[in-house]
């Protein structure tokens, strides 16, 4: 599907007028009309992904760019941090891993933490790496997710002519897996985000429990709910969301995959759970990660406010 037609569809599915979806997206109204009408457009991978998040849908689900375009970003997107067809670094905005290496940066490099204002302050630094190197894999295994999703796209496409989708060697039997085990992975390392908060920060700064209390409500107000939708994901085996289990493997929407997730009721007992509109693994993931990204934010503003001067 063009990109015009994908991203005007998935905007109206979405309900959005141009300017809110501008706004969630930091463009302008005028870019996205631009968008939506040209038939040939050529924006950057970053500025696709932000509009896939704002819409709450897959990368693919917005269409591709023009056939050029196209084999050009599939390129890059297949060999990650390498180069593309024309030989020319992928850009710093489209793969690399931005935020772990400024959480980093900011934790390595300035000084000990300004908190806790008494005790050792060295296990506190020691641990909030620890909880940025888990921020970190969850950023690149979401840049993996979109990545596989699109080669799955891809080659979906090329072979959904006289495929068989019911046989024991379809496609969505020997492929879907790829996607949640990549998934599965986002939701290990959302839970590592949290383990490592728990359990190593917490044993760091356990002679000041209002400390502590101050940051729970961190936790609270950015990520908690995320944080036990990973703990309650990660019961289930991997096996049980790939055919062929009922409610398992891709669904088409729109002539894009979808990868659902259902929602967990009983970890223990898969068909027992039920399947809810727009929860997929990529929507899921997304969702795990705007919340790991403020949390972290907001624990290194505790720790490393931007304000002070390193120690």
């Amino acid at each position: 599907m063009p990109l015009n037609q994908g991203l005007r569809a998935a905007r109206e599915r979405a309900g959005l007028t141009q300017q809110q979806l501008a706004d969630r997206a930091s463009v302008t109204d005028a870019y996205i009309a631009q968008l939506e009408t040209r038939a040939k457009s050529n924006p950057s991978l970053a500025v696709l992904r932000r509009l896939a998040r704002a819409l709450g849908v897959p990368l693919v689900t917005l269409g591709f760019p023009d056939m050029a375009r196209r084999k050009k970003m599939t390129s890059a997107i297949n060999q990650g941090l390498g180069t593309t067809t024309a030989g020319t670094p992928p850009t710093e905005a489209e793969y690399f891993l931005a935020r772990r290496f400024g959480w980093m940066h900011r934790t390595m490099f300035r000084g000990l933490p300004v908190r806790p204002k008494t005790g050792d302050r060295g296990p506190v630094k020691d641990a909030l790496l620890e909880i940025v190197d888990a921020a970190g894999a969850l950023e690149y295994s979401r840049e993996r997710l979109s990545r596989i999703m699109t080669i799955a796209q891809a080659e979906f496409e090329r072979c959904s002519k006289g495929l068989d989708f019911l046989g024991a060697s379809s496609w969505g039997g020997t492929n879907t897996p790829a996607v949640y085990y990549e998934f599965c992975n986002a939701v290990a390392w959302t839970r590592g985000v949290k383990g490592r908060y728990e359990e190593q920060l917490r044993q760091a700064i356990a002679h000041d429990p209002e400390l502590w209390k101050e940051l729970q409500k961190v936790r609270s107000r950015t990520a908690q709910r995320e944080f036990e939708e990973a703990r309650v994901l990660a019961k289930c085996s991997l096996h049980i969301f790939t055919p062929p289990y009922s409610n398992a493997g891709a669904q088409i929407e729109g002539g894009a995959l979808i990868y659902p997730i259902p929602e967990i009721i009983n970890p223990d007992d898969f068909r027992a759970n039920r399947l809810v509109a727009g929860r997929h693994a990529a929507s899921l993931v997304d969702q795990f990660w705007a919340a790991t990204e403020k949390f972290v934010d907001e624990l290194l503003d505790v720790f490393h406010p931007l304000t002070a001067k390193a120690s």
